[in-house]
């Protein structure tokens, strides 16, 4: 779930997919054909938004900040004309916004949120919503809606982004915050068209927004079908973001990644000391954002410095140990460069063991499971990784591997062929 993707210090936006940097994780760990196509760290390890067995843990900060644009609790009131005109509370606390307000149930909710206690957030939301105190309806909405998208109930989600956007007398940053939110929403559900719409009416509302630029070029760089345009104009997005907000740190990163891309799709070696001057200025000025760390990672994975990205990933770890990407990266790393099979695995496991829904790590282990001959554990991962897929592109990438293995089993009862032999004689491309 998005939180407010404030374009800030904090780094990267809950969502935001880290390794656009050219990684090539096509770590086609595979056998019979099943695609253990793990590609790299792009497709969505979210370290903000975790499912966890008691629930869904999540970042609460990223979640509050969502809800509490600014920092701020605003409302609408009305002035003579009948026209509802945004009201800022004038006696908050600027460390906590919500002192003085205990008994609202957004103010529990947020609460319970903090403490990462899930299980009364939507009703006590609700209840706001539906009668609590008005200047606490759009934040109660966001929060709703982030708490939505999180449980993957993503059409309730869209639903209250646009209940917010609906609001008469609404702040321009709430605006474009619940527009850039709902975008995200919508590219998970591949309506990639009204993705960029909501983009587009967030710009005229608030054209100095530089979340907008972030997420746009962010949405681009996910894009299953690239082109030259495309990566262009994400530089060009990712250009003006910086322009608005130089202190966003992770955008930095992104930028370097997206130029790096470009390399990519022009073949032009010209490029190459553009994408590496700007990795080193972003590692040199935010040596602390583990996700951009990230990139810069894949980015040396590329060029082959493997014991300097290694090392990277390393301070990435003690920066996030909480987050999955470096220990996917790093297993990856394992997987295409060292032949470490059991290493990557073990990679592969911790990133697990601190989100268990990180998708591409369980279709890493299910080709490597594969290649060991172990199809029914195989097939196990591949359920976890269905289950926690968030986007409907994930889920059939997933899927589609699933039901190669499943045919591939079937046909090696069949005929009476074990599993070592199927994998040697893949491997010989028989």
């Amino acid at each position: 779930a998005s939180g407010d993707a404030k374009a800030t210090e904090g780094g990267a936006s809950g969502d935001a997919k880290a390794t656009e940097g050219g990684a090539s994780g096509d770590a086609k760990a595979t056998e019979g054909g099943a695609s253990g196509d793990a590609k790299a760290t792009e497709s969505g390890a979210s370290g903000d938004a975790k499912a966890t067995e008691g629930g869904a843990s999540c970042d609460a900060k990223t979640m509050e900040a969502g809800a509490l644009s600014n920092e701020k609790v605003t409302g609408a009131t009305s002035d003579g004309d009948g026209k509802s005109q945004p009201q800022p509370a004038e006696q908050v606390n600027p460390t906590d916004p919500l002192e003085g307000y205990a008994e609202q149930p957004f103010v529990k909710a947020v609460q319970l949120l903090r403490k990462n206690k899930f299980d009364d957030i939507i009703k006590l939301l609700t209840e706001a919503i539906d009668g609590g105190d008005p200047v606490f309806v759009p934040h109660a909405l966001l929060l709703r809606a982030a708490m939505h998208s999180l449980w993957r109930q993503d059409q309730l989600a869209v639903a209250d982004y646009e209940a917010v956007i609906n609001l008469p007398g609404l702040q321009p940053q709430m605006y474009s915050n619940a527009l850039v939110n709902k975008a995200n929403v919508l590219f998970g559900l591949q309506e990639v068209g009204q993705c960029q719409d909501c983009f587009t009416q967030a710009l005229v509302v608030d054209p100095a927004c530089a979340d907008v630029y972030i997420h746009r070029a962010r949405i681009v760089m996910e894009l299953e079908n690239q082109s030259l345009d495309l990566i262009s104009n994400a530089v060009s997005d990712l250009e003006t973001a910086l322009k608005l907000a130089p202190g966003h740190s992770y955008s930095h990163y992104r930028l370097a990644a997206a130029y790096h891309r470009l390399m990519g799709i022009t073949q032009s070696m010209q490029l190459m000391e553009t994408v590496k001057s700007k990795f080193e200025k972003a590692y040199r000025q935010f040596p602390s954002n583990a996700e951009g760390l990230v990139l810069y990672a894949m980015f040396l994975q590329d060029l082959q410095e493997l014991q300097k990205a290694e090392d990277v990933l390393m301070e990435a770890v003690k920066l996030e140990p909480g987050s999955p990407l470096p220990h996917f990266a790093l297993g990856l790393i394992a997987l295409l460069f060292h032949q470490a099979g059991q290493r990557a695995l073990d990679c592969m496991e911790t990133a697990i063991s601190v989100d268990r829904s990180c998708v591409q790590a369980y279709d890493t282990m299910a080709s490597l499971e594969l290649q060991r001959g172990n199809s029914a554990r195989a097939m196990e991962l591949y359920d976890k990784a269905i289950q926690f897929s968030r986007t409907k592109a994930e889920m059939a990438q997933v899927c589609i591997s699933k039901e190669l293995v499943s045919a591939q089993e079937k046909a090696r009862i069949e005929f009476g062929i074990s599993a070592q032999e199927m994998t040697e004689s893949f491997a010989r491309g028989e």
